[in-house]
């Protein structure tokens, strides 16, 4: 009986040992996937925060350069306002120069 006994514990053994052998196997590619996986992760993780902070920098000189042409077309209209005072200061000063040519030629 004992013997018996023996028999069905080896045959027992022998029919899971391949099973054992496969779930190796199988946690084995598992986690090899799963290496995978997690370097695929953090590259993609990598790349993303780093076009998080390109944006962010793009933003910030964006905001930057929006402020300063702000200034710039405040600074035009002020020189455009100039430009049209001495226009006129301009088109009186000749216009009182042609009338001394005039006075002085008749």
């Amino acid at each position: 009986m004992l013997n018996q006994t023996y028999k069905v514990l080896i045959l027992f053994i022998i029919l899971l040992t391949p099973t054992v052998s496969i779930n190796a196997r199988d946690i084995s590619n598992e986690q090899r996937n799963a290496y995978k996986a997690r370097q695929e992760y953090n590259q993609n993780k990598s790349e993303y925060e780093s076009l998080l902070v390109q944006i962010s920098e793009q933003e910030r000189y964006l905001a930057q350069q929006q402020e300063k042409l702000d200034q710039l077309n405040a600074e035009k209209v002020r020189a455009k306002e100039k430009l049209e005072q001495s226009k006129q200061r301009l088109d009186a000063e000749v216009k009182a120069l042609n009338r001394a040519w005039e006075s002085r030629d008749q």
